[in-house]
């Protein structure tokens, strides 16, 4: 008797387990397909009926179909994901007036001629020409490789330059190194990349 009060108590206990399994699973699955701060919208997992159908299936969004997904009033449409935000986010894809005056997020805002976006403090920086000198003295330090692209870049809050050079010739291995230049001439990063095959 103790034998059956036993396997049937284990049974039980299996039974209630995998059903509690079972519905975390589905909760999770529904909560990891709802787009986050759409408070006002209705939810389903299920085949997309389309557009229009008074329903914001999982493949659509705010700004590709407003009338099912519509953002509440005070939240700002992100054309890049389609999802609402309910205050200004930087890197979201939209220039709002707040970012543009402050000059805080030129993520989204993008900068004037002349200008790099500093991403580290989020904010326009100028650009500067590299002198001839400058990029004798850096090709004199790198002799046997051949410079491939200078580009508009920074490090932390200052203006810099970014000399990329092909280093094959030196590893006999398809290799690649970047110099961030300063204003002032000075070198403070050089990164060394190996390319393999397959």
């Amino acid at each position: 008797m103790k034998t059956i009060n036993i396997v049937v108590f284990v049974i039980a206990g299996l039974v209630i387990a995998a059903s509690a399994f079972l519905f975390f699973q589905n909760k999770e699955s529904i909560e990891s397909n709802t787009p986050p701060n759409q408070t006002n919208a209705q939810f389903i997992n299920q085949e997309k009926k389309g557009c229009g159908d008074g329903i914001c299936g999982i493949d659509e969004g705010c700004n590709d179909c407003p009338q099912d997904c519509g953002c509440a009033k005070g939240e700002t449409c992100s054309q890049t994901n389609g999802v609402c935000y309910g205050k200004e986010v930087c890197g979201d894809g939209i220039c709002t007036t707040l970012e543009k005056s402050s000059n805080l997020c030129c993520s989204d805002c993008a900068c004037a001629g002349g200008e790099v976006c500093n991403t580290y403090l989020e904010s326009c920086q100028r650009v500067f020409e590299i002198s001839d000198g400058q990029l004798s003295a850096v090709k004199q330090k790198y002799p046997y490789y051949n410079l491939t692209s200078i580009q508009n870049g920074y490090y932390y809050d200052l203006p810099a330059k970014i000399l990329s050079f092909d280093c094959t010739r030196e590893s006999f291995a398809p290799c690649g190194v970047a110099v961030t230049l300063l204003e002032n001439g000075s070198i403070v990063t050089e990164d060394r990349v190996i390319f393999t095959t397959n």
